[in-house]
Parts: structure tokens; sequence; C-alpha cells
């Protein structure tokens, strides 16, 4: 399970580790090529549209909220988040980025 922030802007203290894998026909994902850590993903036709995995960011403002679950039929009966939000399930996820479903 990830945790991610939607961003439209990202800067880089250095891009010299990050190794891109296409992990679908929509997106593809940003990797540390030296210790292999997940860091985000991004929309392959409109690559400013970011998903910045959480343990990624330096400076969390404090006052982040989760605002959406994605996949939401796909998580283990035991792991809940508190509050109220939209939660979508796989089909409506890639209903909504208009992509089909990896089978």
């Amino acid at each position: 399970m990830n945790m991610g922030l939607d961003f439209t802007e990202v800067t880089f203290q250095s891009d010299k580790t990050l190794k891109w894998y296409r992990s679908s026909d929509w997106a593809e994902r940003g990797f540390c090529g030296t210790c292999g850590s997940s860091l985000f993903y991004r929309l392959v036709e409109d690559p400013s549209k970011m998903s910045v995995c959480v343990g990624a960011v330096n400076n969390m403002p404090s006052d982040v909220e989760i605002t959406k679950e994605f996949f939401i039929d796909k998580k283990p009966a035991f792991y809940n988040f508190e509050g109220e939000r939209e939660k979508l399930t796989g089909a409506e996820v890639f209903a909504l980025y208009g992509a089909e479903e990896d089978t």
C-alpha cells in the first residue's frame, strides 16, 4: 500500500539516480536507482501530474488530509482510515483515467 500526494510541480535536489519504469499504458513509476525505493508515479499523457509517495516529501505540512482512497476493493479488510472521503474501486480509477485495467 502506498500513500501519495498529488503535485503539479516537483523540484528534485538531484535526479542522477532517478529511474523510470513504464508500469502500464497510462502511467510510469519513478524509483531510486540506488536503493530501489518507490518515489512517485505520473501519467504518461500529462507528466506534470505526479503523485509523490509521502515518505519522499521533505518538510511535510502538518495540515495534509486524505481526500481520496484508490483501489478500495483491493485493500486488506483490517486496513481502514478514519473519516469520510471519496473511495474509488479499481474499475472506477481506470475509468477516471480513461485506461483499461491490466489483466
